[in-house]
């Protein structure tokens, strides 16, 4: 904004926001008050340091009187509105309600960790109400990563559920192309073993049925015992690929739940399991003189490897597209490379 003087001039200038905010400072306890089918704003702003790492904003929300809602964002010029929130918990009661809102869903909305503003709209539900509400930073309690070749353990009672995500990403790009191998030992009970694309899309319960959304995961296991379950670089692509930009690899990671089966008739008894995540190179490897057959989806590349154990020798590449069109459509192709 700028102020341009035809004429040497006297002013004053303000400016207004449409949406009057109250700064919530985290770890404290604030009373808050709400007209019926009114609003009240707030906003939490995170450290530096607490939005740079691994976090989990956990948000209380405690009512003393009437019916409450909470929408939260980080984008506050769609506060106002409900059905734009980016994470809500609706219709609280006197007895509370908390929303936790971990590192990995503020990147998967496009909020920049290096910002960490969140902008919250408390609702009063068909009647005035007033309530208590608190902000916290804690470290990520709610989803861990997974390692490659660094075995997790934990226990879980029936239908309680483990998160884990794996990020095979780096800035080279190191693990996306390639196979991950996930293998759940049962030491006790029964496990079985869910992938989710992101966090907002983890594997959960119908409400309805009782059993895991099947809306909510791309793949399963869930055998009696042990479950084994590899995950294909391509399979991991297509996860990748819902996170378009320049840091795509950075932002690309899968969800994985673990979800206790055991102990329906005693829900006292629990199931304790080990968690173990590698990685299987797929690129495949090519001999001189012998032509590989593969195929190619559209916007999409594969890759092979060879050795050249020598130098001073020329190496030729022959790529033949057997059906299809390179770079649109699924390819059928022929690689042959020879060295001479």
């Amino acid at each position: 904004m700028s102020v341009y003087g035809f004429l040497a001039s006297d002013y004053t200038i303000s400016i207004t926001s449409s949406i009057a905010s109250t700064l919530l400072p985290l770890d404290r306890v604030n009373t808050g008050s709400v007209g019926e089918n009114g609003n009240t704003f707030y906003r939490v702003m995170l450290s530096e340091q607490s939005s740079l790492s691994t976090f989990t904003l956990r948000i209380s929300l405690t009512p003393t009187s009437g019916h409450v809602s909470l929408y939260v964002t980080c984008d506050n010029t769609v506060a106002l509105y409900a059905n734009e929130s980016m994470w809500s918990i609706e219709s609280v009661s006197v007895g509370g309600d908390v929303l936790e809102i971990p590192s990995l869903s503020v990147r998967d909305h496009g909020c920049l960790r290096s910002s960490g503003i969140f902008y919250l709209t408390v609702h009063g539900d068909h009647s005035a109400a007033s309530f208590n509400i608190q902000a916290n930073v804690v470290r990520n309690t709610t989803v861990t990563q997974l390692i490659g070749g660094q075995s997790m353990t934990g226990s879980l009672h029936y239908h309680y559920i483990d998160y884990y995500y794996v990020r095979p990403g780096t800035k080279d790009y190191a693990n996306l192309f390639m196979d991950a191998r996930l293998i759940v030992t049962a030491l006790q009970g029964d496990v079985d073993l869910y992938i989710g694309k992101d966090w907002d899309h983890r594997p959960v319960f119908s409400t309805k049925t009782g059993q895991i959304n099947t809306n909510s995961y791309v793949m399963k296991s869930a055998s009696v015992g042990d479950e084994d379950l590899s995950i294909s670089h391509d399979a991991i692509l297509d996860i990748c690929d819902l996170r378009k930009g320049s840091y795509a690899a950075l932002d690309c990671y899968f969800i994985v739940a673990v979800v206790g089966v055991y102990g329906e008739s005693d829900l006292s008894l629990s199931s304790r399991y080990s968690l173990l995540l590698s990685w299987k190179d797929s690129m495949v490897q090519l001999i001189s003189g012998v032509p590989q057959r593969g195929h190619v989806t559209g916007q999409r590349m594969e890759y092979y490897k060879f050795s050249l154990m020598q130098i001073n020798y020329d190496v030729v590449f022959s790529l033949s597209a057997l059906y299809g069109d390179p770079g649109k459509y699924t390819v059928y192709i022929t690689v042959l490379v020879c060295i001479y």
